[in-house]
This record gives C-alpha cells, sequence and structure tokens, in this order.
C-alpha cells in the first residue's frame, strides 16, 4: 500500500498474488469462495476415480491458496503423495501450490527450493511451458532477493521459451514482471514498456485483478517522479476495476495511495477523505497492522493542516494498533513520524521519550535496517538541545555506518558474480543426466531386441559372435580416441570458464571501486557541508551566516554530482536531465513560498555529459536558479522558473527563463549577487562558453551557449 517502492517484499507478495489468482473471463458477479470449498468437498466424495479425485483436490487447494489458508501445505502433501508414480503433471501441481502457498507468506528460500524441484521435472519431461512458468517466477524472486544479474539471466532464458507458450495469462505475467525488475533498478523506460505490454494483453484476455495491478503499479511510478495527474488517473483506474469486482482488500491499497498523492499535492482533505474510507474496510476486517498504517497516515495529514489535537489522536491510536499486534518494525516506522512531528513542534523532551521507545525496540529486536535514521534522528535531537559535539559525533557514526552497509552490499554483488556462473553450470549438468538416462533407457530396450534377435538366429551364432567381436575392438579403439578427445575439449572449455569468471570478476571490481570513489567524495562533501552548517549556527554576524550557507549550497551541487555518478550505469558521464531536475528541487525546496504559487520546471532530453562539464554547468545553474527564486518573486503570488537544454550537433544551449519582476539596476551592485555573477561567469569561461542576458518587466531570460566534451568541432559563430 506504499506509493514508494517499499524496502521489504509486500509488494512482491501482491503482484504474485495477481499471477497465481488472475481467472480469464472472471464476471462481476463473483462467488463466495467458502461456498465453492463446500461444493468441491462434495465432489471429492462422489469422484469415482483417481484422475477425477486429484483434479478436484488441485481445485480445492487453489481456492485454500486463493484465501491464504494454512490447509494448502497438508492438501499439497495429499495431491503429490495419491498421485500415480508416473503422474509428472501433479505432482508438479501440488509443488507449484506449496510454492504459491511459501511465495505468499513471505518464504522467498522456500520458494525458491520448490521453484528448483519442479525445474529439475519440467527438465526430464522436457516441459517447455512449466520450464517457461518456472524460469520467470525464479527471475523475479533473484530480483527481490537484489541478485540481479542472475535475474537477468532467468529472464533472457524465459524470454527464449516464449514461442512455445499458448496461455495469454503466461505472457502477460512475464512482461509483468520483467517491468518490475526494470522498475527495482531504476529503468524507467523499460518498466513502462514491459507494463504496457502487460496490460493490453490482461485487456485483452479480461483478467481484472491482474490489469488492476498494473493500473496499481504505474500510479506507484507516476507518484515517485512527481507526475500527480497519471499517478491518480492510474489509481482510480485500478479502484473502478476493484470496485466492480468487490475486492475490498485490494480497494482499501487504491483509497490509501489516491490519499497519498493527494498528500504530496497538499490537499489534505481529500487525502483524509481517501484515508477514512480505506481505514472503514479495514475496520470491517480487524486487520489491526493495516489500520495502524492508515491511523499513521492520518497523523502526518492532519499535522500538516496544524491540526495538532487529532495528529496526536491517529498517532497514538497507531502506535497502539502496532502494539496490539506486536509489529515492532511498524512501531519503529510510526515513531519516527511522530518524533519529526515533536520536532517540529519543539517539544524536545516527548521526541526524546519515543527515540528513547525505539531505542529499545532496535537492541531487542534487532531492527539493524533503523540504525541509520535512529543515529540521524539523534544527531538532530542533540543539535536542538545544543550539545553540538553529542550531535556531531553520532552525525559521524551514522555516515560510518552508511559506508558500511554500503561495502557489505558491494560484496554480496562480488560473491553473486561468483557463484553466477556455478548455479547455470549445476543446471545445464542436470539436463545432461536427464538426457544421459533416456539414453540408457534407450539402449536397454535396444539390447531385448537385440537378444530376441539372436534367439532367432541361433544358426548365425558363430558369424555374428566374430562379427560383433570384431566390432567390439574397432568400436573399443574409436571410443578410446573420442574420450582424449572429449578430455581436451572439456579442459579447454574449463580454461575458457575460468579466464572467463576472472575477467568477470575483475571488471565488476573495477566498477565497484570507480563507484567507491564518487561515493566517498559525495560523502566528504556532505561532511564539510555538515561543519559549515555547525559553525554557521554559532555565528552571530548575519553576513557570514549568508555566506556560509550560500556555500553549503555550491558545494551540495557538486556533491550531487559524485552522488549522480555513484547511481549511474555509464561511468564518468551524467544524465544532464535528472542532475537538473535533482538540484532544481534541492534550490527549491530551500524556500519557503508559504502559500504562493511558485513553480519549476526542467525541459530537456537525456544528455550525457562528462563530470567537470557537470560540476562547473551545477554551480552556474545552481547561483542562477538560487537569485531567481530569490529577488524574481518578490511581492508575486505566482511564477514560473524553467530550465530548457538543446543541444546541437557542435553546441549546448542552456536557458534559465522566469516570469518575475526582472533584473533592477539597484540588485546587480549588491555585493553577494556581484560575487555570484562573477563566479558565473568564471565558469562559463572555463568552460569555452558564452552568457547573454535578457530582462525586463515581464521576466529574464539568460542564454549560456557552451562547448561539451563530447562535441569534436565548434563554430565559433553561432547565431544568437
Amino acid at each position: 500500500m506504499c506509493i514508494k517502492l517499499p524496502s521489504n517484499n509486500c509488494l512482491l507478495i501482491i503482484l504474485l498474488l495477481f499471477f497465481f489468482i488472475a481467472k480469464k473471463g472472471k464476471s462481476q458477479d463473483i462467488p463466495d469462495p467458502v461456498q465453492q470449498i463446500d461444493s468441491l468437498w462434495g465432489a471429492l466424495k462422489n469422484d469415482t476415480n483417481i484422475s477425477d479425485s486429484l483434479r478436484t483436490y488441485h481445485e480445492l487447494i487453489k481456492q485454500y491458496n486463493g484465501l491464504q489458508n494454512d490447509t494448502v501445505v497438508y492438501m499439497s502433501k495429499v495431491l503429490i503423495q495419491k498421485a500415480p508414480p508416473n503422474d509428472v503433471e501433479n505432482v508438479m501441481r501440488g509443488n507449484y501450490e506449496l510454492l504459491r502457498y511459501s511465495v505468499n507468506h513471505n518464504k522467498l528460500k522456500k520458494g525458491d527450493s520448490l521453484a528448483q524441484v519442479i525445474y529439475a521435472m519440467a527438465s526430464k519431461e522436457s516441459d517447455k511451458v512449466w520450464l517457461f512458468r518456472i524460469l520467470n517466477i525464479r527471475a523475479v524472486l533473484f530480483s527481490f532477493t537484489d541478485q540481479r544479474d542472475s535475474a537477468d539471466v532467468y529472464f533472457d532464458r524465459s524470454k527464449k521459451l516464449l514461442t512455445h507458450v499458448e496461455n495469454p495469462r503466461y505472457k502477460a505475467d512475464y512482461y509483468q514482471f520483467r517491468g518490475l525488475h526494470h522498475r527495482r533498478g531504476d529503468e524507467l523506460d523499460k518498466t513502462m514498456e514491459n507494463y504496457m505490454e502487460a496490460l493490453q494483453m490482461y485487456k485483452d484476455e479480461k483478467m481484472f485483478e491482474s490489469e488492476a495491478g498494473i493500473y496499481n503499479n504505474m500510479g506507484t511510478i507516476y507518484g515517485e517522479k512527481a507526475n500527480y495527474d497519471q499517478a491518480l488517473n492510474s489509481f482510480q483506474k485500478a479502484l473502478e476495476i476493484n470496485q466492480r469486482l468487490n475486492n475490498k482488500r485490494l480497494m482499501s491499497s487504491n483509497f490509501v495511495n489516491l490519499g497519498r498523492i493527494y498528500e504530496e499535492l497538499e490537499q489534505h482533505d481529500r487525502a483524509i477523505e481517501y484515508y477514512m474510507k480505506g481505514l472503514s474496510i479495514e475496520e470491517v476486517e480487524n486487520d489491526y497492522m493495516e489500520m495502524a498504517e492508515i491511523y499513521s497516515e492520518l497523523g502526518i495529514s492532519y499535522s500538516a493542516k496544524k491540526e495538532n489535537a487529532k495528529a496526536q489522536y491517529f498517532y497514538n491510536l497507531a502506535l497502539k494498533n502496532h502494539d496490539k499486534v506486536d509489529d515492532k518494525t511498524g512501531y519503529a516506522r510510526t515513531a519516527f513520524n511522530v518524533i519529526e512531528y515533536h520536532m517540529d513542534g519543539k517539544e524536545y523532551k516527548k521526541a526524546a521519550y519515543y527515540l528513547e521507545r525505539i531505542e529499545q525496540i532496535l537492541k531487542k529486536k534487532k531492527l539493524y535496517q533503523f540504525n541509520q535514521k535512529f543515529l540521524l534522528s539523534q544527531s538532530r535531537l542533540d543539535s536542538a538541545n545544543g550539545k553540538y559535539k553529542e550531535a556531531f559525533f553520532n552525525y559521524i557514526k551514522y555516515k560510518a555506518l552508511s559506508d558500511s552497509i554500503r561495502n557489505v552490499q558491494n560484496v554480496d554483488k562480488l560473491q553473486e558474480l561468483q557463484t553466477k556462473y556455478e548455479m547455470l553450470e549445476k543446471e545445464k549438468q542436470i539436463e545432461n543426466l536427464n538426457t544421459l538416462n533416456k539414453a540408457n533407457e534407450l539402449a536397454i530396450v535396444r539390447k531385448k531386441y537385440q537378444n530376441f534377435a539372436l534367439w532367432g538366429a541361433l544358426l548365425f551364432a558363430i558369424m555374428i559372435a566374430i562379427g560383433l567381436y570384431s566390432r567390439y575392438h574397432v568400436k573399443g579403439r574409436l571410443n578410446k580416441a573420442l574420450a582424449l578427445r572429449n578430455q581436451e575439449v572439456k579442459t579447454k572449455n574449463k580454461d575458457l570458464t575460468e579466464k572467463g569468471l576472472q575477467l568477470q570478476n575483475a571488471l565488476a571490481e573495477r566498477e565497484v571501486l570507480i563507484k567507491e570513489i564518487h561515493h566517498r567524495v559525495k560523502n566528504n562533501l556532505q561532511l564539510i557541508t555538515s561543519m559549515l552548517n555547525l559553525q554557521g549556527a554559532h555565528t552571530k554576524n548575519v553576513e557570514v551566516g549568508k555566506f556560509l550557507k550560500r556555500s553549503q549550497a555550491r558545494i551540495s551541487s557538486m556533491a550531487l554530482v559524485h552522488q549522480t555518478l555513484y547511481n549511474s550505469q555509464t561511468p564518468g558521464t551524467i544524465n544532464l536531465k535528472k542532475y537538473l531536475e535533482k538540484l532544481m528541487k534541492a534550490v527549491y525546496l530551500s524556500f519557503e513560498f508559504e502559500k504562493r504559487a511558485i513553480d519549476y520546471k526542467v525541459t530537456t532530453d537525456s544528455i550525457m555529459v562528462d563530470i567537470d562539464t557537470a560540476i562547473n554547468l551545477g554551480i552556474v545553474i545552481n547561483e542562477l536558479v538560487y537569485n531567481a527564486f530569490k529577488h524574481a518573486f518578490v511581492d508575486k503570488t505566482s511564477g514560473l522558473l524553467e530550465i530548457n537544454v538543446d543541444k546541437g550537433e557542435k553546441y549546448l544551449e542552456v536557458n534559465v527563463l522566469d516570469n518575475g519582476i526582472g533584473i533592477s539596476s539597484n540588485s546587480k551592485g549588491k555585493k553577494d549577487e556581484s560575487f555570484g555573477l562573477t563566479l558565473v561567469s568564471l565558469l562559463i569561461e572555463q568552460l569555452d562558453g558564452k552568457l547573454k542576458l535578457k530582462s525586463d518587466t515581464a521576466g529574464t531570460q539568460i542564454k549560456i551557449i557552451l562547448n561539451t566534451p563530447t562535441i569534436n568541432y565548434y563554430e565559433k559563430h553561432i547565431d544568437s
């Protein structure tokens, strides 16, 4: 029920639930699952042969799995036991239902173990449809355990079998899960491309639950990218489908997602309205954990409305419900929101109380995922109470823990690269073993017929014996030569495999080291920013304070470059669009526009630039945007600041435009603005660029034309 991708596997379970229960052509009149189960039990008593009984057992298990009832485990084992020795299909079905149960209960390792069992049986039977389904499931499980390379391998292997699959649902599920995998890798273009493929198939086959699931996933992406209109549209479509199907639990999820979007739009009353709709469903279901999450969201909304009594009331309800189901993780997550609420109200003693409760939970339950947030909150509280030394050291611990976690993730990445090929090699051995077994079976049958022929041709026994003896020796010599040749081929293949693995490890290590350098540089720059912030808190000189604040902003723009490089898939270059969007957002949030409708927009294609260009251009944009937000919209109730970037074959043009009051002659002479414009001029000159400024009462336009390292030739004369 989160707009942003959750850190746990709740989204995986919801998506796999759609995958497992979606049925073709489901009508709006949904039968009662309990009645269906009773009917199937009645049919089971009347089944006269084992084939009918097994089919009924399978339908019963599917119904229990839809209700997430623990009876699935017992019934699946019964199905496997009752299946005849050669009935591989029903054995795979039984294991598949256990796989569904394991995934729905977040037992991903158990689910993958069962998937391997089914894969081995499907390989032996050469059943390409089952192989496709299991490869697809394993790819998803690898993706959700952050083994992205292994997930890519299994998705590629699954795609090769796609032509053998006729069931449209299986094909649609493939595209949906591949989109989810790209989503976790922040490859949003590929994500949406796969989602649209799946969505059309679900629509054509009238698979309504899965169609609603796709709309819900698309709404999540739009919400994270601040495309709120599209997010609202997608969540509303998902809600309409679930309302037609009378799926209360998924309706509740849609209501809460809509509430979170309206909360992002600061339409708090609308957000509260949707939260209450979701809450009414969860109260009927007595789902205290979901009720706690919604109470927490209501607390955030009322806190934003400055209705502190209601905010405190709902926060308390959230904490009580977390305690009721012994959900320590949810309690800690909500308590951090309560701490922010009390910190904003300068109620530091109350904030300290909840921070102590969280500390007790972390020690008792070992919830290491909250250690970073705890140290950061403790640092903020110490700083608010004037304990600057403690605040500084807690912040240092926070940064050290961040580095430690990142290093562990890098080690896991290298281990995954090392084991990936071993895993694939084992599966190849299984396939070869199955092939060998079939060959042995055929050899046994052939030998029987040979014996019959020998008994029928007893008169020619001597001649045949001589012939076979001669043939045996010739074949032995040939087999010996062939064995030697095969051994040479195996030795060469082993050498090539080892060299390939060494190369993969070296490349992975190089990429990790490069990213680690950028990560370290970013951390050092952030540490400098924090030190300037502490220094600014102690100075009483207003001008020095302003200078330190501006210096923080300039350093942050450089740190953002290294952060972007750290997350980039192309080391050494930066996506200018993503970088400018993050930079604009950071500067925008540093201003408090209150109720004025001041907005910004970045219009550009995905242009890649080198690190030097990005740093210098980032500082220039930082200066221009900061000055625009500070001076352009004085006494104005609305305004728009826009950055347009256009790349030609031999130049890069950046336009910074606003519809503000224009640059007055008085503002040009101020000391801080003069320094900023001087810095801008020097940096543009360093980039071998030009700057043009046009300003009047209708607004200001600043045009920057520069030569990027990706351009081999730069014309001396460019028409303005």
